[in-house]
């Protein structure tokens, strides 16, 4: 082993480690075995360095520019005002079009049925547990109230989403009273003991894009990085407790790490003093000089040579001299756990640009415009008064005051008034804060309180409602494929390699149950299903269950005879059109499979039906009988939406036909086009 780890980095940058083993092929299969005592880590590493060193000189510019969009959304000025007065106000501009976007693309992916994940199988059956599984994970991660926002919102300021997916154990001591007979009539004891609960699941990090590096620069995703030789590098940020904790799970080596912690409780001018981070502090609304003295310690994964065979590590690297530890890749599913995914991606590319970017220079003159306009406001409200001195020598008894009385002449002394130049900065405000949202693809249908004195007319609902179902898919279809999809899989991986023991979880999908439970068993098979993120999906169905019912009217009215080789089969539309309006729960038990009946019950319930079927039908060349012509009074006629009597009010949650929100909806004609003048 070589002594120098720093390698040239204009060398020949191949990361091979020496082809005579140290340990048998059996003895390293061992996840936790650390490398760094292995001939040609230092070297690797050293290269790897060298490469994300240049990497974060590149970044520079844009990390720069990620910090100055975070004073935009937190409403800080910084130094891109161009004006520089005695008010210091601030226009939440880009925080309003951030967070209407952040809230309408949440709900877009979080529908009120809570039905989040999807499957297809092989046999076409359901695995509820699995689904149930990934629920709960979904819920215990805080996906909804938590992650999601977070990532949107990171999104738009920085460009790109970066989640890093890990497995969480929690342990807890508690105490059970319990009550036990004693074989006695009218006597039992009272039982207190001790019980270890445990809490585990998979817990999902969103991180800063200033603290991820992936190199090459041009790699298309983080597999395509490692495939191609590079490296990814996530900045740590670690206390001595975390310190501590690192290696009493072994994820650090031991000595390693209290050189670190001994480099921790140096003087002043160590490099592990505590750097100025008071923004993202006073983001939070902490107010304090620091968190407390920590290291920045880098991750860095990348492929490695051991053996003669490739395999993906885990690095842990306080400095470019120091290493606290090389191992395996930790996962049996040997991958990263880092997701990254720019929002908008460029050929070439590996990170995304942020489209506040875009929206930076309107901020900042609308807060040039407020603060302008503030100032001239002083003078605007305050009158100047004009006087003659030498008609009116008591000028000093000239006093603003509350029932002053002057010794004057009205004729000698009047007052003007300063031009209101405020009104024409609020102008400039109104014109930016359109451009914002403009930019930001905000309209105003996913404002939550928007003010308008004129209802919109046809063509401005259809303008609304095509921005809106654009912008939406294409925000939430990189969330929904590339992040949230990804994650299931990720949650499932975990679960089958960390969890040893049953859970009981509430089953959403069971079938006539309301609130099942199913007792997950584990290290379950997944391998002949494929999960998939279904909230978008369900939104889409619960906003198109009105046209579906109308679509439904139109089919069955036309007759067989126009469409000769087909037959007119309505349970594939019932169920998913009851499904998407009563939710999981529901929905089996108003529309119910007879599948799910014993076999007797089966048979008489068939039975009855082919009766009605039979009265319903009548004889050959007559109408139904009770069924009547659709388009006749009393029956819906052919493409009609359901609507109340008139004079009447509509059912409770029922959405207007003129604010569906969906691909292909579009408003109805206004019945009368002076009510929107």
């Amino acid at each position: 082993m070589t002594d120098d780890p720093i390698a040239d980095p204009y060398e020949d940058d191949i990361r091979v480690m020496d082809a005579e083993p140290e340990e048998t092929p059996e003895q390293f299969m061992s996840r936790d075995e650390d490398l760094t005592r292995r001939a040609g880590v230092h070297d690797a590493l050293a290269s790897a360095w060298a490469d994300i060193d240049e990497a974060l000189e590149d970044h520079r510019d844009r990390n720069m520019s990620i910090e100055d969009n975070w004073d935009l959304y937190h409403g800080r000025l910084n130094h891109l005002q161009n004006y520089a007065g005695r008010s210091q106000y601030f226009v939440p501009l880009v925080h309003d079009a951030v967070e209407a976007r952040q809230t309408r693309f949440t709900n877009q992916l979080f529908p009120r049925a809570q039905r989040f994940v999807d499957s297809i199988t092989e046999d076409g059956s359901q695995p509820f547990e699995l689904l149930a599984l990934l629920e709960h994970y979904v819920r215990r991660a805080q996906m909804h109230t938590h992650v999601v926002p977070t990532l949107v919102r990171h999104g738009d300021i920085e460009g790109q989403y970066n989640v890093y997916v890990d497995w969480e154990r929690l342990e807890r001591n508690t105490v059970i009273r319990e009550t036990m007979e004693t074989g006695l009539p009218g006597e039992s004891i009272e039982i207190i003991r001790d019980e270890l609960v445990i809490d585990q699941g998979p817990r999902v990090e969103v991180l800063h894009d200033a603290d991820v590096i992936v190199t090459p620069a041009t790699a298309s995703s983080v597999e395509d990085a490692l495939a191609r030789g590079g490296a990814v590098c996530i900045v740590r940020r670690w206390t001595r407790a975390d310190v501590r904790q690192k290696i009493s799970t072994r994820e650090i080596e031991k000595r390693a790490g209290r050189q670190l912690l001994r480099s921790m409780t140096v003087d002043e001018s160590s490099q592990y003093k505590i750097p100025d981070e008071s923004n993202r502090l006073a983001a939070a609304g902490v107010r304090k000089d620091g968190r407390g003295v920590y290291a920045v310690v880098w991750e860095i994964w990348l492929n490695l040579y051991i053996d003669g065979e490739r395999r993906l590590c885990r690095a842990y690297m306080a400095d470019k001299t120091q290493i606290l530890s090389v191992r395996r890749c930790p996962y049996w599913s040997d991958r990263c756990p880092l997701i990254s995914v720019p929002l908008r991606r460029q050929a070439g590319v590996f990170k995304g640009k942020p489209p506040v970017d875009l929206a930076v220079d309107f901020q900042v003159l609308a807060n040039d415009a407020l603060n302008i306009s503030m100032d001239s406001a002083q003078y605007a409200l305050v009158p100047i008064t004009m006087t003659d001195p030498q008609k009116n020598p008591n000028i000093d008894a000239m006093i603003l005051t509350m029932g002053a009385i002057w010794e004057t002449s009205p004729a000698d002394t009047q007052f003007a008034q300063f031009p209101p130049l405020w009104k024409d900065g609020l102008a400039i405000i109104e014109l930016a804060r359109a451009q914002v949202m403009q930019t930001l693809s905000v309209n105003p249908s996913m404002m939550t309180q928007v003010a308008s004195a004129k209802k919109p007319n046809q063509a401005e609902l259809a303008q609304e409602q095509d921005v809106e179902v654009l912008t939406t898919a294409a925000s939430v279809a990189v969330l929904e494929e590339q992040v949230l999809t990804r994650l299931l899989t990720y949650f499932l991986e975990l679960d089958h390699q960390f969890r040893q023991e049953a859970i009981l979880l509430e089953s959403s999908m069971a079938n006539g149950a309301d609130r099942a439970l199913v007792k997950v068993p584990p290290n379950l098979i997944f391998k002949t299903a494929t999960f998939t993120w279904y909230g978008v999906e369900a939104t889409r169905n619960a906003q198109q269950a009105q046209n579906q019912i109308a679509a439904l009217n139109v089919l069955r009215g036309i007759p067989p005879a126009l469409y000769p080789g087909y037959r007119l089969n309505l349970e594939p539309a019932i169920n998913a059109m009851t499904l998407g309006v009563f939710g999981p729960r529901m929905a089996p038990r108003i529309f119910e499979s007879l599948m799910n009946l014993p076999p007797g019950a089966q048979a008489t319930e068939l039975m009855r039906k082919h009766a009605d079927i039979a009265g319903m039908l009548g004889s050959p060349g007559t109408p139904p009988q009770g069924a009547g012509i659709p388009g006749q009074p009393g029956q819906p006629r052919p493409g009609g939406q359901p609507e109340a009597p008139p004079g009447g009010q509509r059912p409770a949650g029922m959405i207007p036909q003129d604010q569906l929100k969906g691909a292909g909806v579009q408003p109805r004609p206004q019945r009368n086009a002076a009510m929107n003048q």
